[in-house]
């Protein structure tokens, strides 16, 4: 994670580790602490939300030798702090959906890993969105559509 400073045009290196292809540390789910972090990952969904100060980060991808590996984790980065927490998701790549029943909100749905979905923030009712992306569906696995919901 860096910040730009435009006032000062000065980079900072605020989180996360400088190596490439670096995996995530997730500690206790829904803890901050300074130790967590998301691994390295591209295609992610980001939101910020200005209210709160805080950022969300969704899912991306990771290539290991010739593998694609996709996730669907949902990390949560308090910018007053310093800290990310792991949300929601797994901590492990290539992961299902669970859609359970349109229209009815239930803590073990989840959408399946992903990379370059579409994702915008409804700061009134406080909640992320998320469209699409390339990745796993609640049965199918990469490759199998091009778009997801």
């Amino acid at each position: 994670m860096w910040v730009f400073d435009v006032n000062t045009l000065t980079w900072q290196w605020i989180s996360g580790s400088d190596k490439i292809g670096a995996t995530g540390v997730y500690g206790e789910q829904g803890t901050h602490d300074e130790a967590n972090v998301p691994g390295a990952r591209k295609g992610a969904v980001g939101w910020f939300d200005a209210a709160a100060n805080e950022i969300w980060l969704f899912g991306g991808s990771t290539t290991s030798g010739s593998i694609t590996l996709y996730y669907n984790d949902l990390w949560n980065f308090k910018v007053d702090d310093g800290q990310w927490a792991w949300i929601s998701g797994s901590d492990t790549a290539d992961q299902h959906g669970v859609y359970g029943t349109k229209g009815s909100p239930v803590s073990t749905n989840v959408p399946g890993a992903r990379h370059y979905a579409a994702g915008w923030f409804d700061s009134t009712a406080k909640h992320l969105w998320l469209f699409g992306g390339t990745g796993y569906s609640s049965s199918l696995g990469p490759g199998a559509c091009a778009c997801l919901n």
